[in-house]
């Protein structure tokens, strides 16, 4: 049996209806093939070092780099939901390029990029018969692969394990202001609870797009902190309160 690295594709079963059925596509149990443990040698498309991001890294990203195999990221998905169960996969490849109206080259050459990215690992592979693949998991992956992860970055505003009011206040801004621990502070000496604030701050937001988008403008939100924690502590005189397009505010309202 050829070795996991292996990447020739075999020609389609003979005996099968040439794709005009839907994709062939199944489970296969770990017992009807003969496990193969060994990870394929990783692509050099694959990044060699770590980088830097704004999100936690993810089988998207590494797969998003293979340009000559646009389409193994949507087959890996595919392949890695049909084989939740038994962890193996395999299919024709005319039907599967039927299914996704693209051509079998398409197919072929996906497969062959996940194979050489480690992705998949060939466990079986017969002349005339589709082979089958072990589904990696990026968890596994990035196992066998030290260092060639994405990394997201950890900013003073946004550190998933400090403070949760900045946390929520930078996503109810959609990323746009960035709270510091004294400015955080400072609203908590309003006497108003976390949850009241961002209730209150979700509020402000949604008028700040509206008066934006009314006046067709846009700009830095370093403002928004001075003018929510006046209209908060009820320091916004009517001017103000008519500029921002807000009610003076109630607890009650929220």
């Amino acid at each position: 049996m050829p070795s996991a690295t292996e990447t020739t594709m075999e020609p389609e079963n003979a005996f099968q209806d040439g794709g005009s059925s839907p994709p062939t596509v199944h489970n296969v149990n770990q017992s009807e093939v003969h496990a193969n443990t060994g990870l394929a040698e990783p692509s050099p498309n694959i990044p060699q070092e770590l980088k830097p991001s704004r999100y936690h890294c993810s089988p998207e990203w590494h797969l998003s780099r293979l340009v000559h195999a646009p389409f193994a990221g949507v087959l890996y998905s595919f392949a890695r939901r049909i084989s939740k169960n038994s962890g193996s996969f395999h299919g024709s490849v005319l039907g599967i390029a039927e299914y996704f109206d693209v051509s079998r080259w398409k197919v072929q050459r996906a497969i062959k990029a996940l194979v050489d990215s480690g992705f998949f690992v060939c466990i079986a592979q017969e002349i005339f018969q589709p082979s089958v693949y072990r589904v990696i998991s990026h968890t596994d992956w990035a196992a066998k692969h030290p260092g060639r992860c994405a990394v997201k970055e950890i900013f003073p505003w946004s550190e998933e394990e400090g403070d949760k009011l900045r946390v929520s206040l930078w996503n109810a801004s959609g990323g746009k202001v960035k709270y510091q621990p004294y400015q955080l502070l400072a609203l908590r000496k309003t006497g108003k609870t976390d949850d009241e604030i961002v209730a209150a701050f979700v509020t402000f937001v949604a008028a700040e797009q509206a008066r934006r988008k009314a006046g067709g403008w846009t700009g830095r939100w370093g403002a928004v902190q001075r003018g929510f924690s006046r209209w908060l502590t009820g320091q916004a005189q009517a001017a103000e309160l008519e500029m921002l397009g807000l009610q003076p505010y109630s607890s009650g309202a929220h």
